[in-house]
């Protein structure tokens, strides 16, 4: 689904899966009548909700703008299987685990998260 395409801009369709594909759907939808949300923010809310970032520990900008693309009810919704980053040390003993293929999605979510609980503009 192309959201505000510009000029030589090429996208590719693709289907919207995953648990929280509903609200992935409705921010692309809703990018359409909020064009004074810059398309920079609307990608960072959604690698926090891919990441599984619990929407209490999003940054105060990744929450503004989950707060002008979504209704209270899908805000909800975030929290909902959502993680907070695991310490390293939780990290470690849960990796070791896992089948090795699993620990590097594991890793990277946890690392996704990182930045999308601090992340402020500057």
């Amino acid at each position: 689904m192309p959201v505000r395409a510009g000029k030589d801009d090429g996208y590719m369709l693709a289907p919207v899966l995953g648990p929280k594909s509903n609200v992935v759907i409705l921010i692309l939808k809703n990018t359409q009548k909020h064009l004074n949300v810059k398309q920079h923010d609307i990608q960072v809310l959604l690698w926090a909700i891919i990441a599984r970032t619990r929407f209490v520990n999003m940054g105060t900008d990744i929450k503004l703008t989950a707060n002008t693309l979504l209704p209270p009810q899908e805000l909800l919704v975030l929290e909902d299987g959502a993680l907070s980053v695991l310490p390293a040390s939780l990290m470690d003993k849960a990796k070791g685990q896992l089948p090795t293929a699993v620990q590097s999605v594991f890793g990277a979510e946890n690392n996704i998260r990182r930045p999308a609980i601090h992340l402020t503009k500057k």
